[in-house]
Order: structure tokens, then sequence, then C-alpha cells
């Protein structure tokens, strides 16, 4: 028995838990057809996905860890561990240690207690805003409290010129490269600078370090301070070449080369994440399958470079109707996955439903009157599985089904 259509200015999705949903959205796709294509017969030109360096690192890089907190912090933990030793070791063997070996000493202490907690935080996934800021402000603040007790405490010389501890500058920038946050290293390249600068400044206007000299550490040298400035700025360009290196690997291995949007490799590590933050967070997430229907026939009759325009096409309404959380990658060849967070099922299917209907009202040119239509199905996280392959599975049959029930619908439920 064929199915009527009761909404004649609009349409429909089938769903074979809900029945026939009402969606009067019929002005979506002609909208969407005028803003992209100025209501022309126009050739779909496959646009490149462009990823500003300014924006946070991509999610799927951060849950990896290759740019998250946890990494950052267990680095952080494994520097002030090793550098206690540096203190201990004197405080052990020397009969009588100076008081920067007991400045070390506390100081080395109180960061590996702080770097525990934070490596706490960051295990449990616990993120809080601007994190990344204030603990490279922590770091450099430290150090520079270090210079200025040492030199409060009779060694001024030595507050200017230790390469140990002006060294510890150097790491910190260099250590926010594993962020991939190019924000951060200019934060952290900067401020290092600045701070370490006006820590110097103070030393020479409050003592006069030409007229002492420090066994070990010779004499107050401005060539030398200058020198430093511009090591700290070749770290931290070095710390940026890295951050726009990596992004861009990252990037491109993970973008599909013909229409410009996630590949499947990209999507792996997506739905991974949006699963882990789904379930630490107690929400629901909807993946939608979608096909692109008579691929084959369409690529028989007009040619594959027409082909890949339509596969084009998709991309674009995909971006075009989906919101800034969402994950849009090609799965392979005409199928097309969309991740939507904190998304049920039944508003998933609404929303597949409005990207078929803009779809339909996209016209190729040098394809006659040939309109590009979508089959399409839901599965909801967790209602319908717990793991990201079951999820896949779920969708993926219901969209065998939309092609079994005749093709250019979404299919919700089975």
């Amino acid at each position: 028995m064929s199915e009527i259509n009761p909404y004649p200015n609009g349409t429909y999705i089938h769903s074979l838990f809900l029945g026939n949903l009402p969606l009067n959205v019929s002005s979506i796709g002609s909208k969407l057809s005028r803003r992209m294509f100025n209501n022309k017969e126009e050739k779909v030109v496959p646009r490149q996905r462009t990823q500003s360096i300014w924006l946070p690192p991509d999610d799927a890089l951060v849950e990896a860890g290759a740019g998250g907190e946890r990494l950052v912090a267990m680095i952080r933990l494994g520097y002030y561990l090793t550098m206690s030793l540096v203190p201990i070791s004197m405080l052990l063997v020397t009969p009588a240690p100076p008081p920067e070996s007991w400045i070390s000493f506390y100081w080395a202490i109180f960061s590996v207690l702080l770097s525990l907690g934070l490596l706490w935080a960051a295990r449990r996934r616990i993120r809080i805003w601007g994190i990344k800021y204030l603990t490279s402000l922590y770091d450099i603040l430290v150090i520079t409290a270090i210079i200025v007790m040492v030199a409060v405490s009779g060694r001024p010389v030595v507050a200017a010129n230790s390469q140990v501890i002006w060294a510890v500058y150097l790491l910190i920038i260099v250590m926010t490269s594993i962020r991939f946050d190019l924000r951060v290293c200019l934060f952290t390249g900067i401020s290092s600078i600045l701070v370490y600068g006006a820590a110097v400044i103070w030393i020479v206007s409050t003592w006069n370090l030409q007229a002492q000299v420090s066994s070990g550490y010779a004499n107050f040298s401005w060539t030398i301070q200058s020198g430093r400035a511009i090591m700290m700025l070749v770290a931290t360009a070095l710390s940026i070449g890295i951050i726009v290196r990596s992004r861009r690997l990252v990037f491109v291995f993970g973008t599909d080369r013909l229409t410009g949007i996630g590949n499947r490799a990209y999507f792996d590590e997506r739905i991974s994440a949006e699963m882990s933050r789904t379930k630490r967070q107690g929400g629901v997430m909807s993946l939608g399958f979608l096909d692109l229907d008579y691929f084959k026939q369409f690529n028989d009759k007009w040619g594959h470079t027409l082909g890949d325009d339509a596969l084009c096409a998709v991309a674009r309404v995909l971006e075009s109707e989906s919101r800034n959380e969402d994950v849009i990658a090609r799965w392979g060849g005409e199928e097309f996955v969309l991740l939507m967070p904190g998304t049920k099922a039944q508003e998933a299917g609404w929303h597949l439903e409005r990207i078929r209907q803009a779809l339909a009202q996209v016209h190729l040119k040098g394809v006659g009157d040939a309109q590009l239509t979508l089959s399409g199905g839901v599965a909801e996280y967790p209602k319908d599985g717990d793991q990201a392959k079951t999820i896949i599975t779920v969708a993926d049959s219901r969209l065998l089904l939309a092609k079994l029930k005749g093709r250019n619908q979404i299919v919700l439920g089975s």
C-alpha cells in the first residue's frame, strides 16, 4: 500500500516507531538554493575546508591526547619531579647549602603537588576555562619568584645570571607546543620575555651589579641578557612552527580531498570523543547515516566529473544546514555521516529531513532536470547501543531500510 502525504505543502519523515511526522519546511530548500546558487543552474566547485590556526585545537586532537591537558600535566609533573632532584641533591651533599637550594626545594615540592592536582583533574577530563593560560602563567611566575627570592637573599648576580633558572623559561615556552594552541604559545612566549625582562631590570635598578662578582656566575652583562631574550623569541617561533605544522598535518590527513569535509579517519576520532563526552555528561547523541540515491546510475549517465559535483553539493548542503557542534564527514563513496551531539533521534530526523529537502532544491549544471535525493537512517546513543560500532551499524541498517522502502526518506526506527 502506498503512503499518502497528508501535508501537500510540505513533507514528512517516515518512522516505524512514530509514524508520519509533519514537517512543513518546503521553503527551506529553495532559500538555500537561492543563497548558494543564486537560483540558477551553476557548476558546483569543490571548496577546500579551511581551519584557522587562531582557533582552539580540534577536539579529536585534544581527546586523542596530543594536545590535551592530560599530556601537558604529565610532562609538567615529570619536569618538576626531575627539577626537584637538583635542590635535594645539593641539600644532601653540601654541608652549608646556599639559600637558593632551599628556595628551589620548597618551590619544587609545591609545584609537584600542584601538578598532581592538575593531572588528577585532567584524567577525569575536568575542563576548566582558561586553565592553559593560568598554568602557563603560574610556571612563569614561579620561576620569576625564584629569581626575586635569590636576589633578595643577597645574591643578585646569581639571580640575574643563573642559566639553570633561565632555561626553565625555554622549557615552559616549548611545552606549549604540545597543546597545539597558537594563542597559548604566543601568550606564554611574550609573557616569559616581558616578565623575565622586568625581573632583570628590577634587579639592576636595585643593586649595583657591575661592582659585584659571583664565583661561578661571572659578571652581569646586558649582552648576555639580550641574547637570552633572543633565545626566548627563537623558542617561541619554533613552538609556533611546530603547532602550525602539526595542526596542518592533522587537518590534511583528516580531510576528504574532494568535498573538503572530514574523512572517515577524522570521523572515527570524533565519534569516540563525542561518545566519551556524552557519557560523562549523561546526555544523548544521534548519528545520521546518509546516502546519495542512485549515484551509480548518475555517474553512468552524466559522467564522473558531474558525479564529483554532486558529492560536493551534498557536502555544501550539510555544511549550510548543520550546527557548529555537529560533525560532518564523508564515510566513503556516496555515503555521508552526520554526528549530532545533544540531539535525540526524533530531533535528528527532523534535521536530516531539512537537509534532504535543501538538497532537492539544488540544481547542477549539465544534468538537465536530474534531482539529487538522499536516503538516511538515524541511531541514538546510548538508546541504540553504547559502542561506536554498534551505533554505526544501527544507523546503517536503517539507511538500508530507507532504500528498501523506496529511497528519498529518513528512517528513525526499525
